[in-house]
């Protein structure tokens, strides 16, 4: 359950600043698939993260 809590709020927080720069950033990414495609990379690097974070976060619970 922690590593889905912890997804979750990693997933948020990297779509959200990657949708940000393609926004922002004058690469011409301001369409749709500018921004779908941030989401896509946001969510996949959640994933490592939220591991790497739970895993630090329980210790030796495991």
């Amino acid at each position: 359950m922690l590593r889905f809590v912890v997804f979750l709020m990693a997933m948020v927080t990297l779509s959200g600043i990657l949708v940000l720069l393609a926004l922002t950033l004058p690469l011409g990414l301001n369409n749709a698939t500018g921004v779908i495609g941030s989401v896509a990379i946001g969510t996949a690097l959640a994933i490592p993260v939220s591991i790497i974070v739970a895993k630090a976060m329980m210790g030796n619970q495991a």
